[in-house]
């Protein structure tokens, strides 16, 4: 059985790929919402402060992803 590929900008990713990435990004920004610091390690001595992405919409605490990204 082959695996489905979906192209993300530049980036070329599996389903199961693109699902945990998604699912990454749901808790993260749910995180944040509730006032948790969220870092990303970048490497060993690097971190890199997360934020809210562009296509997440904040109305009361609640998270919503109204469009698709760029549309």
């Amino acid at each position: 059985m082959t695996s489905r590929v979906y192209t993300v900008g530049h980036s070329t990713r599996t389903f199961d790929e693109m699902t945990s990435m998604l699912q990454k990004n749901t808790i993260i920004h749910a995180l944040l919402v509730a006032g948790a610091e969220v870092v990303h390690i970048m490497s060993a001595t690097v971190t890199k402060p997360a934020s809210l992405n562009g296509c997440a919409h904040v109305d009361d605490a609640h998270i919503t992803y109204p469009a698709p990204c760029g549309s």
